[in-house]
């Protein structure tokens, strides 16, 4: 196949090319720094540079792709919310899948599946029920934010496009994303959970969320919304004192929910504080095998990676 990917330069991109490329699919990327891309990638990787600025350009690089993924989107922890670094998380993402979705909508040889990434974050805080695909959606910045995000992707149901969205949990890596930060306090014994630690923590190895990808990705009657996390969601005490087992360094430094407001105001409330208990239950239907089902496995793994 012929997939194009934005977003390729995070860590899940990264890791989602290079199993494209042993997987032996042609792979496109659009990026706003070609330079750095091309660094990163193999030159079998055919790398676009663009802005989003020119819509007959992007409209070009997407014609004739047989699949287009969008893993577009700010990093949430990368600062202290503000209202400016709001607009900027909720810009990132409905602006860059707007754009995309008009390009679709233009082209002759449309793709013929379009994977628009999304989060977990579309349920809220939800600390008491167990979460699916068919769950409604929360409130708060983030659920609004993951909602507007998913619609704009929408229209391209009407054109003959198959459309996957995958709401992705805590992605699980040595290499990237929100792991390596939690697992810092731990290498100076000051390692624990914050608040009561009974929030929920959906979380999925980076293995099984690439696998679970390309599984969306290659299966032609994958259609619609797909829970992207483990079949074991865990309490944020267990899934801290897990990785102080795993690691050797005891949890046991809590951080108290009234320091976290008062540092971090809304960002602890939506980021830290809350939780959700959400399965995958599409892709168990699916009978998609994870790799690594339980979080011991999954740390385990990550210790000697």
């Amino acid at each position: 196949m012929k997939v194009l990917i934005f977003g390729a330069t995070g860590f899940i991109g990264k890791n989602l090319v290079n199993k494209l490329l042993v997987d032996r699919h042609e792979v496109h990327i659009i990026t706003r720094n070609k330079s750095k891309a091309e660094h990163i990638f193999p030159k079998t990787v055919i790398v676009h540079e663009h802005r989003f600025t020119d819509r007959q350009k992007l409209a070009t690089i997407i014609n004739g792709k047989n699949a287009v993924i969008n893993l577009t989107g700010e990093n949430l922890s990368a600062k202290i919310w503000n209202e400016s670094f709001k607009q900027k998380i909720y810009n990132s993402r409905i602006e860059t899948t707007k754009k995309i979705t008009e390009a679709i909508q233009s082209v002759r040889s449309k793709p013929e599946v379009f994977i628009q990434g999304s989060a977990i974050g579309y349920y809220g805080n939800n600390p008491l029920e167990e979460l699916t695909e068919y769950s409604p959606s929360g409130t708060g910045f983030l659920a609004k934010t993951v909602q507007d995000w998913e619609t704009e992707s929408l229209p391209v149901y009407d054109l003959n496009v198959r459309l996957v969205i995958v709401r992705t949990g805590i992605v699980l890596s040595r290499a990237g994303g929100v792991f390596p930060l939690q697992l810092l306090p731990f290498r100076f014994f000051l390692g624990g959970h914050f608040g009561d630690g009974e929030q929920w923590i959906s979380w999925i190895h980076i293995d099984d969320q690439v696998r679970a990808i390309i599984h969306l990705l290659t299966h032609k009657f994958s259609l619609g919304i797909y829970n992207l996390t483990s079949p074991e969601p865990v309490l944020q005490k267990d899934y801290f004192k897990a990785i102080g087992a795993t690691f050797h360094s005891p949890s046991w430094f809590h951080k108290p929910s009234k320091i976290l407001k008062t540092l971090l105001g809304e960002m602890a409330e939506e980021l830290i504080l809350s939780g959700q208990r959400v399965m995958p239950h599409r892709l168990q239907n699916e009978n998609f095998d994870f790799k690594f089902p339980t979080l011991i496995t999954a740390l385990s793994n990550l210790k000697n990676a």
